[in-house]
Protein backbone atom coordinates (compact mmCIF):
# COMPACT_ATOMS: atom_id res chain seq x y z
CA UNK A 1 0.00 0.00 0.00
CA UNK A 2 1.44 3.57 -1.16
CA UNK A 3 0.82 5.15 2.25
CA UNK A 4 2.64 2.54 4.26
CA UNK A 5 5.75 2.50 1.78
CA UNK A 6 6.05 5.96 1.98
CA UNK A 7 5.38 6.66 5.57
CA UNK A 8 7.86 4.19 6.17
CA UNK A 9 10.69 5.35 4.38
CA UNK A 10 10.04 9.48 5.62
CA UNK A 11 9.67 7.81 9.18
CA UNK A 12 6.26 9.72 10.07
CA UNK A 13 3.62 8.03 11.76
CA UNK A 14 0.35 7.53 10.33
CA UNK A 15 -2.95 7.15 12.54
CA UNK A 16 -5.91 4.85 12.05
CA UNK A 17 -8.19 6.83 10.22
CA UNK A 18 -5.84 8.23 7.54
CA UNK A 19 -4.71 4.27 7.19
CA UNK A 20 -8.06 3.34 6.13
CA UNK A 21 -8.99 5.98 4.10
CA UNK A 22 -5.92 5.47 1.82
CA UNK A 23 -6.44 1.80 2.28
CA UNK A 24 -10.06 2.33 0.88
CA UNK A 25 -8.93 4.41 -2.37
CA UNK A 26 -5.97 2.08 -3.05
CA UNK A 27 -8.38 -1.10 -3.32
CA UNK A 28 -10.71 0.69 -5.55
CA UNK A 29 -7.68 1.94 -7.79
CA UNK A 30 -6.71 -1.54 -7.80
CA UNK A 31 -9.84 -3.42 -7.94
CA UNK A 32 -10.48 -1.05 -11.21
CA UNK A 33 -7.93 -2.57 -12.94
CA UNK A 34 -7.15 -5.84 -15.44
CA UNK A 35 -5.70 -8.46 -12.99
CA UNK A 36 -2.38 -9.49 -14.33
CA UNK A 37 -3.53 -13.65 -13.16
CA UNK A 38 -7.23 -13.81 -13.70
CA UNK A 39 -7.02 -11.04 -16.96
CA UNK A 40 -10.45 -9.44 -15.71
CA UNK A 41 -11.30 -6.85 -13.45
CA UNK A 42 -12.11 -7.98 -10.14
CA UNK A 43 -14.88 -5.45 -9.20
CA UNK A 44 -16.46 -6.74 -12.70
CA UNK A 45 -16.22 -10.57 -11.77
CA UNK A 46 -17.68 -9.41 -7.98
CA UNK A 47 -20.98 -8.22 -9.62
CA UNK A 48 -20.93 -12.11 -12.23
CA UNK A 49 -20.20 -13.86 -8.76
CA UNK A 50 -22.65 -12.17 -5.96
CA UNK A 51 -25.42 -14.09 -7.71
CA UNK A 52 -23.92 -17.35 -7.06
CA UNK A 53 -22.36 -16.63 -3.52
CA UNK A 54 -24.42 -18.33 -0.79
CA UNK A 55 -24.68 -17.64 3.11
CA UNK A 56 -22.21 -19.70 5.38
CA UNK A 57 -23.56 -23.04 6.35
CA UNK A 58 -23.08 -21.87 10.13
CA UNK A 59 -22.07 -19.23 11.86
CA UNK A 60 -22.40 -21.44 15.35
CA UNK A 61 -19.95 -21.08 17.85
CA UNK A 62 -17.56 -24.17 17.98
CA UNK A 63 -15.95 -25.19 21.14
CA UNK A 64 -13.72 -27.73 22.13
CA UNK A 65 -12.94 -30.49 19.39
CA UNK A 66 -15.16 -30.45 16.28
CA UNK A 67 -17.65 -33.40 16.40
CA UNK A 68 -17.82 -36.18 13.43
CA UNK A 69 -21.19 -37.40 12.26
CA UNK A 70 -21.98 -41.18 12.44
CA UNK A 71 -25.12 -42.98 11.99
CA UNK A 72 -26.25 -45.61 14.14
CA UNK A 73 -26.54 -48.83 12.25
CA UNK A 74 -28.67 -51.45 12.97
CA UNK A 75 -27.14 -53.12 16.25
CA UNK A 76 -27.46 -49.36 17.51
CA UNK A 77 -23.88 -49.60 17.15
CA UNK A 78 -21.78 -46.64 15.32
CA UNK A 79 -17.75 -47.07 13.99
CA UNK A 80 -15.38 -44.55 15.08
CA UNK A 81 -11.47 -45.43 14.72
CA UNK A 82 -12.14 -48.70 13.71
CA UNK A 83 -14.35 -49.36 17.28
CA UNK A 84 -17.88 -49.35 17.68
CA UNK A 85 -19.57 -48.21 20.22
CA UNK A 86 -23.17 -48.26 21.22
CA UNK A 87 -26.06 -45.83 21.68
CA UNK A 88 -29.36 -46.18 22.52
CA UNK A 89 -31.75 -48.32 20.01
CA UNK A 90 -34.03 -45.62 20.01
CA UNK A 91 -31.56 -43.65 17.78
CA UNK A 92 -31.08 -46.82 15.08
CA UNK A 93 -30.95 -45.17 11.83
CA UNK A 94 -30.82 -41.74 12.97
CA UNK A 95 -27.06 -39.72 12.80
CA UNK A 96 -25.01 -38.85 15.80
CA UNK A 97 -22.25 -36.20 16.09
CA UNK A 98 -19.18 -38.02 17.97
CA UNK A 99 -17.10 -35.63 20.22
CA UNK A 100 -13.39 -37.16 21.62
CA UNK A 101 -12.73 -35.29 25.06
CA UNK A 102 -9.72 -36.58 27.22
CA UNK A 103 -10.06 -40.42 26.29
CA UNK A 104 -13.58 -40.31 26.67
CA UNK A 105 -15.80 -40.32 23.63
CA UNK A 106 -19.04 -38.31 23.92
CA UNK A 107 -21.87 -38.95 21.45
CA UNK A 108 -24.43 -36.14 21.13
CA UNK A 109 -27.88 -35.47 19.33
CA UNK A 110 -27.22 -33.53 16.45
CA UNK A 111 -30.37 -31.07 16.69
CA UNK A 112 -30.41 -30.85 20.92
CA UNK A 113 -26.89 -31.70 21.46
CA UNK A 114 -28.19 -33.76 24.48
CA UNK A 115 -25.94 -36.14 24.92
CA UNK A 116 -26.78 -39.57 24.55
CA UNK A 117 -23.76 -42.15 25.11
CA UNK A 118 -20.65 -41.78 26.64
CA UNK A 119 -17.62 -44.36 26.59
CA UNK A 120 -13.99 -44.60 27.29
CA UNK A 121 -12.09 -44.77 24.00
CA UNK A 122 -10.91 -48.21 22.92
CA UNK A 123 -8.21 -49.52 20.52
CA UNK A 124 -8.85 -50.33 17.22
CA UNK A 125 -11.21 -53.25 16.62
CA UNK A 126 -12.38 -52.99 19.77
CA UNK A 127 -16.09 -52.88 21.11
CA UNK A 128 -17.24 -50.74 23.77
CA UNK A 129 -21.18 -51.82 24.40
CA UNK A 130 -23.51 -50.82 27.23
CA UNK A 131 -26.49 -52.76 28.58
CA UNK A 132 -28.29 -50.11 29.31
CA UNK A 133 -28.91 -48.97 25.71
CA UNK A 134 -30.51 -52.86 24.78
CA UNK A 135 -33.19 -52.28 27.62
CA UNK A 136 -30.88 -54.65 29.88
CA UNK A 137 -28.45 -57.80 29.60
CA UNK A 138 -28.45 -59.90 26.66
CA UNK A 139 -30.90 -63.25 27.87
CA UNK A 140 -28.87 -66.49 28.28
CA UNK A 141 -29.02 -68.74 25.41
CA UNK A 142 -30.88 -71.81 25.29
CA UNK A 143 -28.55 -74.50 25.38
CA UNK A 144 -31.73 -77.37 25.56
CA UNK A 145 -31.83 -80.31 23.27
CA UNK A 146 -33.32 -79.36 19.61
CA UNK A 147 -35.31 -82.90 18.68
CA UNK A 148 -35.71 -82.58 14.85
CA UNK A 149 -37.62 -86.41 14.42
CA UNK A 150 -40.46 -87.10 15.98
CA UNK A 151 -39.53 -89.92 18.71
CA UNK A 152 -36.93 -87.13 19.93
CA UNK A 153 -40.14 -84.42 20.33
CA UNK A 154 -42.36 -87.06 21.96
CA UNK A 155 -39.54 -88.21 24.47
CA UNK A 156 -38.91 -84.35 25.15
CA UNK A 157 -42.68 -83.97 26.12
CA UNK A 158 -42.21 -85.98 28.75
CA UNK A 159 -40.24 -83.24 31.03
CA UNK A 160 -37.46 -81.49 31.96
CA UNK A 161 -35.79 -84.69 32.97
CA UNK A 162 -35.93 -86.34 29.47
CA UNK A 163 -34.37 -83.24 28.03
CA UNK A 164 -31.38 -83.30 30.59
CA UNK A 165 -31.06 -86.67 29.81
CA UNK A 166 -30.85 -86.14 25.99
CA UNK A 167 -28.20 -83.61 26.65
CA UNK A 168 -26.63 -85.89 29.06
CA UNK A 169 -26.19 -88.83 26.28
CA UNK A 170 -25.02 -86.01 23.26
CA UNK A 171 -22.45 -84.91 25.33
CA UNK A 172 -20.93 -87.84 25.80
CA UNK A 173 -21.13 -88.84 22.38
CA UNK A 174 -23.95 -91.62 22.48
CA UNK A 175 -24.57 -92.59 18.72
CA UNK A 176 -27.40 -95.53 19.07
CA UNK A 177 -29.32 -92.77 20.80
CA UNK A 178 -32.18 -92.86 18.12
CA UNK A 179 -32.97 -96.72 18.76
CA UNK A 180 -32.88 -96.40 22.81
CA UNK A 181 -35.24 -93.59 22.31
CA UNK A 182 -37.86 -95.52 21.21
CA UNK A 183 -37.57 -97.80 24.34
CA UNK A 184 -37.39 -95.51 26.57
CA UNK A 185 -40.30 -93.67 25.24
CA UNK A 186 -42.12 -97.02 25.52
CA UNK A 187 -41.49 -97.20 28.34
CA UNK A 188 -42.55 -93.52 29.40
CA UNK A 189 -45.67 -94.10 28.18
CA UNK A 190 -46.79 -96.91 30.04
Amino acid sequence: MPLLTEAAVTGTAVDLRTANTAAEAWCTEVNAAVHSEICAVPDERLITERDLLQPLPSLRLQIGAPSVLRKVDRLSCIRYGSARYSVPTRLIGTTVAVVVDHGAICLLEPSTGVIVAEHELVAPGGVSILDEHYDGPRPAPNRGPRPKTTVEKLFCDLGADAQAFLVGAAAIGNTRLASELEILLALGMR
